[in-house]
């Protein structure tokens, strides 16, 4: 500035301008050197001015807005400038902190979006209000290649008011479920009882004797199981242990094989707990509410039987006690009950009777000796005494030995006058003496 007031000064003494110019006057009035040398020394401060309108300074305000929004949760793809509005602005102490930015973030409502009703929580699915508009109660078609929304309510209030679907009439024409077995035999319809329903069909020929074969263990060995199944005739009768793998599927290839199907039932031995038939076994130790448990989780093993049988039982099935709950329960729920006999004093059949219940009873283990000469034996002793009784029961287990025989000796039965019949066929039921 002093050099400027020095040039002004020597631009008075050279010239001499008629009047002194108005205070107002603008720099335009002053020589083109005196106003280079004015703006030369006023450049630095207008540098300085300009400084904070800078794209470097543009760039840090934006960054700090990004800073803020991600700090109040904002969704990654939200620009900052839907934030940046909402930061206040303090006059206490002249800057803006994070925290207040949040805080004015959090108060007010997004831009172009009416704050509405908190939603309530999540209820159970309520039906909809029905619609004014009768149009408006026709659910849009549901695409080919939809599948139902598993999350999706019931259906409006409207559809099931509007329409109510009257009860569909009960006939007495209807059929009786094959698997749905009659509470108690007594004053049943026959085709009602779980034996009945599944039972093979059978055409007994008249004055013919009939022997029954029951081949049991099976389920254990996918060999032999699957042999017994494929090698024996449909007559024959098979018992599957409680203990065996997929035993439904076992039980249905047996029963598409034209096969009758057993469960067997473990008991309690003389020799327990030395000889152990299994898991759940049927005790005289159990008080009668634990063991009916256990026959409810071994009739739950596989479906489809016609009945059960005795494993072991040589204590179990000479306790009248114990062992008539169990015959309760099988004839409640309309089975068959075969006896294995394993002890001579049984008490098994007697109860059956006394309770009307189907039952059929062993006359001869065929296998005790797994050999040929003593196989064919026993079979034998079984057409005497299918001949002198009209009917009789044998049971082995499934060696090789035992279904080679015992198919050998079924293609033999009808020129000896005999008919080889499933279990249903030869069981007795006390009101049909």
């Amino acid at each position: 500035m002093a050099s400027l007031g020095a040039i002004i000064g020597w631009l008075q003494l050279t010239y001499e301008p008629p009047a002194a110019p108005p205070a107002s006057a603008s720099t335009d009035a002053l020589p083109a050197v005196a106003l280079e040398m004015a703006e030369q020394d006023a450049a630095p401060t207008a540098d300085t001015a300009a400084a904070p309108s800078s794209p470097a300074a543009a760039g840090d305000t934006e960054a700090t807005t990004d800073e803020v929004a991600a700090e109040a949760g904002g969704r990654p793809d939200e620009p900052a400038a839907a934030i940046a509005p909402s930061l206040p602005e303090t006059t206490d102490a002249g800057t803006t902190t994070a925290d207040d930015a949040l805080a004015a973030a959090a108060a007010r409502p997004s831009e172009g979006v009416e704050p509405g009703p908190t939603p309530a929580p999540p209820t159970e699915p309520q039906a909809a209000p029905a619609p004014a508009d009768a149009d408006a109660a026709q659910p849009p078609a549901p695409r080919p290649d939809a599948t139902p929304d598993a999350d999706t309510g019931p259906a409006p209030a409207a559809e099931t008011a509007a329409v109510p679907t009257p009860p569909a009439p009960v006939t007495s024409a209807e059929p009786a479920a094959a698997d749905a077995p009659a509470p108690s035999p007594q004053g049943a319809e026959p085709t009602t009882l779980a034996w009945r329903a599944n039972a093979r069909p059978f055409q007994p020929r008249p004055r013919t004797p009939r022997i029954a074969i029951v081949l049991w263990g099976l389920g254990l060995s996918k060999t032999s199981t699957s042999a017994a199944i494929q090698q024996l005739p449909g007559e024959v009768t098979l018992a599957f242990a409680p203990y065996g793998r997929d035993l439904q599927d076992w039980a249905d290839q047996a029963r598409a094989a034209g096969h009758e199907v057993l469960l067997q039932l473990p008991m309690e031995p003389e020799s327990y707990p030395d000889n152990d038939p299994g898991p759940h076994t049927l005790l005289t130790s159990l008080p009668v509410r634990d063991n009916l448990q256990r026959l409810d989780w071994l009739l739950d093993r596989f479906s489809g039987y016609v009945g059960v049988t005795n494993y072991m039982g040589s204590r179990f099935t000479t306790s009248e006690r114990h062992l008539r709950p169990v015959l309760k329960s099988l004839r409640e729920r309309g089975l068959l009950f075969l006896d294995s006999r394993s002890a001579a004093d049984s008490v098994a059949a007697t109860l059956a009777a006394e309770m009307q219940m189907a039952h059929a009873l062993n006359n001869r283990y065929i296998d005790n000796e797994a050999s040929r000469p003593a196989i064919d034996a026993r079979l034998l002793e079984l057409e005497r005494l299918a001949e002198a009784r009209g009917y009789a029961v044998g049971i082995g287990f499934p060696y090789p030995v035992t279904i080679e025989r015992v198919a050998q000796w079924a293609r033999t039965l009808e020129r000896k006058g005999v008919q080889l019949a499933p279990l249903s066929a030869v069981v007795t039921q006390q009101s049909e003496r």
